[in-house]
């Protein structure tokens, strides 16, 4: 099975930026969210970042192959198969409520060849002003992606050809990240940066048995845990890094993203990893979380008396702060106002159907 290459893991990470923060994507491309689509179908809300999946990147890989192979440009592939096909020949089996998608591009030159980062960065924004691209790059059901860049001729061009599979099966959500050192300081990591053969150890807290799972930084730096909801005592070691680097992550239903940044000074100041940054935790793993507290105690919670406590700053009624404080180690990052934003975020999802099938997967190319 595949593991990304520096490019793949670049790829990775750019959708993920787009995901957490979709509004900021659009404006970074001079857009609007939902430019070419129906007004809302977009929601601006962050959406789950995606852990990589060897199986959807051995079919995204194979099919960006076949067509430079080929020279083919086509969701159609070998022997007439649909993206699905592929996908499920791959091995990764699509069960409960699963769901998939695919989106493919290539860019090419007669003369000098262009410079492989430029021109994947070139394909991504591409793609995300594409509104049928930018529905499946920011659809939150999806929870897995593969993604394969391959260099070759294609149609007589040098070519950089790229596939996207994106996908969702069964009920696992996932820890996942990316190691790096920061090596030109732009706070984003960039192919060449990635640090491998890190352990990093998730171990379940409260449980009565031990729970711990684990897995080791790629060539690229990349990694993607499988876990059940819970809190985690996160331990990022070996690698390199003269000390663990400890971090703790709520998981709720969907997944959470944690960057270990510049570790390579790791230890040399006081307390645990002093001199790594910790970085990517999305603002849904506190909300998530909250909202299962608010679900068990939703006949007793005032939801405009707590308005009103954000906006004007007016006493917070007793069964909010008693959910509150049942919640406290959930909530210590999270400010009011961020709450609120949040809040809302989540209830303009409320009402989309999440049930998507194998005809539902395939959106242009």
């Amino acid at each position: 099975m595949s593991e990304p290459t520096a490019l793949d893991q670049y790829l990775i990470e750019m959708i993920n930026r787009a995901r957490m923060d979709p509004t900021a994507e659009a404006a970074r491309l001079g857009i609007d969210l939902n430019q070419g689509l129906s007004q809302g179908q977009i929601s601006t809300a962050p959406k789950q970042p995606l852990a990589f999946d060897p199986e959807l990147a051995d079919s995204a890989r194979g099919h960006a192959q076949w067509m430079l192979d080929t020279d083919v440009f086509s969701h159609t592939g070998v022997n007439g198969s649909d993206p699905g096909d592929r996908i499920k020949a791959a091995g990764y089996d699509l069960t409960g409520d699963w769901r998939w998608g695919e989106n493919i591009s290539w860019r090419g030159s007669t003369g000098v060849a262009e410079d492989q980062v430029q021109s994947l960065e070139t394909q991504n924004d591409a793609l995300f002003k594409s509104p049928g691209h930018r529905v499946n790059v920011l659809q939150d059901g999806f929870r897995e992606v593969g993604t394969a860049t391959v260099a070759g001729d294609f149609k007589q061009y040098d070519a950089l050809m790229v596939a996207e599979n994106f996908g969702k099966t069964g009920d696992s959500v996932f820890l996942t990240g990316v190691a790096y050192d920061d090596l030109n300081d732009n706070d984003f990591y960039t192919p060449g940066e990635g640090r491998g053969g890190v352990k990093v150890e998730a171990t379940l807290q409260g449980s009565d048995k031990p729970v711990v799972l684990s897995d080791t930084t790629g060539t690229a730096g990349g990694y993607e845990i499988a876990a059940a909801p819970g809190t985690y005592s996160v331990k990022f070691s070996g690698g390199g890094l003269t000390e663990p680097v400890v971090q703790t992550v709520t998981l709720g239903n969907e997944n959470e993203k944690l960057d270990l940044i510049d570790p390579q000074d790791a230890g040399t100041g006081s307390g645990t990893g002093a001199g790594a940054e910790v970085a990517g935790l999305s603002e849904s793993a506190p909300v998530s979380a909250l909202l299962d507290l608010i679900k068990e105690n939703g006949d007793r919670l005032d939801f405009s008396a707590l308005a009103d406590h954000v906006r004007e700053g007016t006493p917070l009624p007793d069964a909010w702060v008693e959910t509150i404080h049942q919640g406290e180690e959930i909530l210590k990052t999270v400010d009011g106002g961020a709450l609120a934003d949040d809040l809302m975020n989540y209830i303009d999802l409320l009402g989309v159907p999440n049930d998507h099938h194998g005809t539902d997967g395939l959106t242009g190319a």
